[in-house]
């Protein structure tokens, strides 16, 4: 069996039942038993420290909204993880949408596509890419010339 944390953290049945019941101190008391546990889960999949929160934050709300589900108390940390992950991967398909989609406003607004881009590519310098390889690392550069 894989040792982890859900393996050795046990929420008590008494606490979620406290928090099906909206407890606010039961609420808080999870939250702060659960919280190292989903930012390090958060911090794998965001950037940075305070979307990382903002996220937990949205997940620890789903898990209370859908708290009423969970049937097993057992099972509860790796059913409170599937949350968290689903929950991030929806974001980052939002996120990479919302880019694209920005993305995509800002070559027809600027009149440009993605055929001139690769044409401007081609017309780069060939000493100035000559001397970029130069600058790299000895052995980078070696391999970077035999492939």
């Amino acid at each position: 069996m894989p040792f982890g944390k859900e393996n050795f953290m046990r929420i008590s049945s008494e606490l979620l039942h406290n928090c099906l019941q909206n407890k606010r101190s039961a609420q808080n008391e999870l939250y702060k038993e659960v919280f190292s546990y989903l930012m390090s889960i958060c911090m794998r999949y965001k950037k940075d420290y305070d979307t990382a929160g903002a996220s937990l934050n949205a997940i620890f709300l789903k898990i209370l909204q859908n708290l009423d589900k969970f049937k097993n108390e057992s099972a509860f940390i790796p059913w409170m993880k599937r949350i968290a992950v689903n929950h991030l991967i929806d974001e980052y398909r939002k996120e990479k949408r919302e880019r694209e989609k920005v993305s995509y406003i800002d070559d027809v607004k600027m009149g440009t596509s993605n055929a001139s881009f690769h044409a401007q590519e081609a017309e780069m310098d060939a000493d100035y890419l000559l001397n970029m390889i130069k600058e790299l690392p000895t052995v980078t550069g070696k391999v970077f010339n035999l492939y």
